[in-house]
């Protein structure tokens, strides 16, 4: 039973349930939060909603997730706003609500929240049209205006190439500037890019007359089953197909930022022990799962997309998992999938059966090796910012297909990131679209 409190006594409360959280006391941080949320406290009504959100320290619960932040939100809490809008954007199944996700983050963005602007700028401008070019190039400049470093980059990689706003090089290096200072990835190397090209314009461009908010209506956020994918097969068996662009720059750097705090030394699994986890000289490289309670409607957008192409539901996925190479790294030869005669086979097995298909998204151009190679094939393909490689590790029969060896190439200069996406033969324990 949740006790009641004046509202005096709100704000004690939850601070300390923030120093139950410091201290790793879940529960204690839950239980007061629960008292400081029923008198009303915004900060932790919508720190509740968050827990039940992301079933961190209490069973996951939409409905009452939702019903917090809902509470703030419709009090204008541009963060609730927010959080409520990435519920409805992210959520599986019957609780995905494009229409609802998309009114909450307008409200959101339109109080200046950073996080909000910066969102309906990817979301839109992962399509091809001018119509939502205009929107994604309006939110970015919103969002740059707030500091937004993501904003800032978006804003800076469309002036650099000339996308949906004219060349101005001068302004580019400025955005990729206040990028890089707030540690954003590949704002470094797309500064130094401008620096060193030999087409370099100025034209002093009014940014707030280019940017300014559309006149036509809000278009309803993309449909990924709408967002062109133009794959090409470059082998039949196994299966390996190629998509160029499928990301674009400003989507990769968020990806990126998304995981770096998170970036940990890269492990296997131990196929001659219990089927845990184990550090090993054939993966050199760090990394960052993105579990269900840490994606983002980016990252879950590009799940979607995938699972259109792929023709699978997310449940017969695993997580996304973000790998950063840096020189003389590299992940030597090997299988995604997992070996039938192997001891812990059957563990590996038990949850979601064979690992299928693997694709592997490139985050960021690498300036020297880093290839994705295959050495049964005498096949090698380049790692290029935004362009994607999927290949089929069992046969036609659904057997593990030996060919299907493959490795990272060393990276040679600069750095490789690339984000993984695995599907299984039937559903796992992650989330259903």
């Amino acid at each position: 039973m949740v006790k009641r409190v004046g509202n005096s006594d709100a704000q004690a409360l939850f601070e300390r349930s923030q120093q139950y959280f410091v201290n790793g006391d879940i529960e204690a941080m839950v239980s007061h939060l629960e008292q400081a949320a029923s008198t009303g406290l915004a900060a932790a009504q919508d720190a509740l909603g968050y827990v039940y959100d992301k079933g961190f320290g209490a069973d996951k619960d939409l409905q009452r997730a939702r019903a917090l932040y809902r509470q703030e939100a419709e009090q204008d809490h541009a963060q609730a706003q927010y959080r409520l809008a990435e519920s409805c954007f992210i959520g599986d199944g019957a609780a995905y609500d494009a229409n609802e996700a998309l009114s909450w983050y307008l409200r959101s963005a339109r109080s200046g929240f950073p996080a909000a602007c910066r969102t309906l700028g990817l979301l839109y401008g992962q399509a091809h049209s001018a119509e939502y070019a205009r929107h994604a190039v309006y939110w970015f400049h919103q969002g740059a205006k707030n500091h937004d470093p993501g904003c800032e980059f978006a804003l800076g990689w469309r002036l650099q190439h000339g996308i949906d706003l004219p060349r101005d090089s001068q302004i580019a290096q400025r955005y990729f500037k206040r990028a890089m200072q707030a540690g954003y990835p590949c704002a470094k190397s797309a500064l130094m890019a401008t620096l060193h090209s030999k087409f370099s314009v100025t034209t002093q461009l009014d940014m707030n007359a280019l940017c300014k908010k559309p006149q036509i209506d809000t278009p309803k956020l993309p449909d990924p089953a709408s967002i062109v994918q133009q794959w090409e097969r470059l082998h039949d068996s196994p299966r390996i197909e190629r998509c160029t662009g499928l990301l674009n720059a400003e989507t990769a750097s968020h990806v990126i930022y998304s995981a770096m705090p998170r970036l940990t030394p890269s492990e296997v699994i131990d196929t001659e022990q219990d089927g845990g986890k184990a550090r090993s000289q054939v993966r050199t490289s760090s990394s960052a799962f993105f579990p269900e309670n840490l994606i983002d409607a980016v990252i879950r957008n590009i799940e979607r997309r995938l699972c259109i192409h792929v023709n699978k539901p997310l449940c017969e996925s695993e997580p996304c998992n973000l790998l950063q190479y840096l020189p003389g790294q590299q992940y030597r030869p090997h299988f995604d999938y997992f070996d039938p005669s192997l001891p812990t086979a059957p563990a590996l097995l038990k949850c979601g059966g064979q690992r299928t298909i693997s694709v592997v998204m490139n985050l960021c151009e690498v300036a020297g090796g880093g290839e994705t190679n295959f050495p049964e094939l005498g096949l090698s393909i380049p790692a290029r910012q935004g362009d994607a490689v999927l290949f089929h590790n069992c046969d036609a029969q659904g057997q593990p297909d030996p060919s299907s060896l493959h490795a990272g190439l060393p990276v040679t200069n600069g750095e490789k990131v690339v984000l993984v996406k695995w599907y299984r033969e039937r559903s796992t324990r992650y989330s259903a679209v």
